[in-house]
């Protein structure tokens, strides 16, 4: 991670395997001394709660200046980690709505108060995909991501995916933004095979 230059991630489902508190405790003290970053940037999960409460349980969102633009990175995991993982190493966290998290998240950036460090733009990683690397089957498919895609706040500027190991470089229109402008939605394959670009 250290010598890719990482500095945002969120958390996937194998960051789980070996319970919550080998990642708080162990898998995230070795990001920060392999990165020289705040460890906890790069375990990313607005979608991760206290079990019962809207707490969270790990750090919501990052914020890098980028070419003197304020960039807000928010972070959610699938729903389904839960299923993919052993329930006692999760049993005082749970996995809430990556909608609701990522809209609750950007809403925040994106208000004015300074205290949230105000993001001129945001970028939604979300490690979760389709299925599929067809666009237009994205773009309609029944599905939490494909809800995701065309739900999301119109305050997030770009979505970048991961999980489902597909390549696709996909930009769908969004409610409220300028006619012909359109969010970048893409997932760039797997195990660093593919390197996936925004501009």
């Amino acid at each position: 991670l250290g010598a890719s230059g990482v500095e945002v991630s969120v958390v996937g489902n194998h960051e789980f395997d070996a319970g919550f508190k080998d990642l708080t405790e162990r898998v995230i003290p070795r990001y920060a001394k392999s990165t020289g970053v705040d460890g906890a940037e790069l375990a990313l999960g607005a979608n991760v709660y206290q079990k019962g409460t809207k707490t969270p349980a790990l750090k919501e969102y990052a914020i890098r200046e980028i070419d003197g633009v304020k960039v807000g990175f928010i972070g959610t995991v699938t729903e389904s980690t839960a299923a993919m993982v052993s329930p006692t190493g999760i049993k005082d966290i749970e996995f809430g709505d990556q909608l609701e998290a990522a809209n609750r998240v950007a809403a925040a950036l994106s208000d004015g108060n300074e205290k949230n460090g105000e993001a001129d733009a945001i970028v939604l990683l979300t490690h979760d995909g389709s299925a599929v690397d067809k666009c237009e089957a994205i773009a309609t498919e029944k599905t939490i991501y494909g809800k995701l895609v065309r739900e999301a706040s119109a305050k997030i500027n770009a979505i970048i995916s991961g999980h489902t190991h597909q390549a696709y470089d996909c930009s769908f229109p969004v409610e409220g933004w300028a006619a012909g402008l359109e969010r970048p939605v893409i997932q760039s394959h797997q195990y660093g095979t593919t390197f996936g670009a925004l501009d």
